[in-house]
């Protein structure tokens, strides 16, 4: 949090004041999806298939994380919605069905909504 304050205060005074002139961001991470990654070309080949199978019956499968940031931007006198957007993006993968999600997983993702 403390990087975003930063990037928006190279362009922005900060304030906790609601006054004219000032605005409230209000960012929120509104979806983190985990699902299995999609098979390739080459798992239908015969003895991949088998070794593709099995990788899925053990939970070795990989798994993909998607994550979703939204962020409104309004007017802070009179509660106006001036600006929303949103951002859309892959994280690292989790390496089998037991590996926990970590803020790792999506800091370089994260990080690259930031700077833009």
């Amino acid at each position: 949090m403390q990087q975003k304050v930063c990037a928006v205060g190279d362009y922005f005074t900060i304030t906790r004041e609601k006054a004219s002139g000032v605005f409230v961001i209000n960012p929120a991470i509104t979806r983190m999806r985990i699902s299995l990654e999609d098979f390739s070309p080459l798992d239908v080949l015969p003895l991949k298939t088998v070794i593709s199978g099995m990788n899925y019956a053990f939970g070795e499968r990989e798994r993909n994380v998607e994550v979703r940031f939204k962020t409104n931007i309004t007017n802070a006198k009179t509660g106006d919605l001036l600006v929303s957007a949103v951002f859309h993006g892959d994280a690292l993968q989790l390496e089998n069905d037991t590996e926990q999600l970590t803020k790792e997983h999506a800091k370089k993702l994260i990080d690259s909504w930031v700077k833009q």
